[in-house]
């Protein structure tokens, strides 16, 4: 996962913010970019107390760039079958079962 903080932190300066600014950048400055090796997995699934049911991304060629505001998000792994794991989940699985024959 790669926080990508650091860059926008030098290239947005705070003369730069306006309204619309202020709404994008929490989701901006909390963007993670996520690749995923297991090809079974889909999509992610983001979900917290705080949001209003659950955010889903899909994956595009074993990577998504996703905004996670809150530290404490629950990210979940989701296969074409609609099957869903945690990170430990996956690299625990069978090696048979991450394969497709």
């Amino acid at each position: 996962m790669k926080n990508w903080h650091f860059l926008y932190q030098k290239l947005i300066l705070p003369d730069m913010v306006d309204e619309k600014m202020a709404e994008l950048l929490p989701k901006l400055l909390r963007s993670y970019k996520l690749v995923v090796e297991d090809s079974e997995i889909e999509k992610l699934i983001l979900s917290h107390p705080a949001l209003k049911g659950e955010e889903v991304y899909s994956l595009k060629e074993g990577e998504a760039y996703i905004p996670m505001p809150y530290k404490d998000m629950i990210l979940l792994f989701q296969d074409g079958m609609g099957n869903r794991y945690t990170e430990g989940e996956i690299i625990e699985r069978p090696k048979s079962l991450k394969e497709k024959n």
